[in-house]
């Protein structure tokens, strides 16, 4: 892969694979880009991913493949036995418009209203650590969050976006 053109972090809008639908995962450094697990590349779930950098840049992943296992003998072995290696890529991406920050924040607040079970947290629906809490008011409390960020990193940490494995 030759050298990223992305400004860390990047905002990836993944594609509808498997029971999820759409997801947002982010991608901290290089290395969280360049390497992903068995499932993620054998399920395509990188493949059309819209990847949109701090500075508004987008791409989309047109084409991935495995260069190769990735990490240690060991971490590879550890990975063979529990069915989830770590792969090295090759990525292709087509460069998209870039989007405002405010683009950014209507698309991650579609993702969160088709997906509201990814955004709840059962624990405090259950009222297991305190009084119950309606999911409503916690889907409406991190959309909230979202309008408010006043970058793309403040945007992923407040709506606690995965980390790309």
């Amino acid at each position: 892969m030759s050298e990223l053109p992305f400004r860390w972090p990047v905002l990836g809008f993944g594609p509808d694979v498997g029971p999820w639908g759409d997801f947002l995962v982010y991608f901290a450094k290089p290395s969280d880009f360049e390497i992903c697990g068995s499932w993620t590349l054998e399920h395509g779930a990188r493949l059309g991913m819209h990847l949109v950098d701090s500075s508004g840049n987008c791409w989309e992943i047109q084409n991935i493949r495995s260069l190769g296992p990735a990490g240690s003998p060991l971490a590879q072995i550890i990975g063979a036995i529990f069915r989830q290696r770590r792969h090295r890529l090759d990525v292709e991406f087509a460069p998209k418009e870039p989007m405002t920050l405010d683009q950014v924040k209507t698309r991650a607040i579609d993702v969160i209203d088709a997906q509201p079970h990814q955004w709840r947290d059962d624990e405090a629906i259950a009222g297991e650590a305190g009084a119950p809490r309606e999911e409503s008011q916690m889907l409406e409390a991190t959309k909230d969050r979202v309008r408010r960020a006043t970058s793309l990193q403040e945007l992923i940490e407040s709506v606690d976006v995965p980390l790309a494995e």
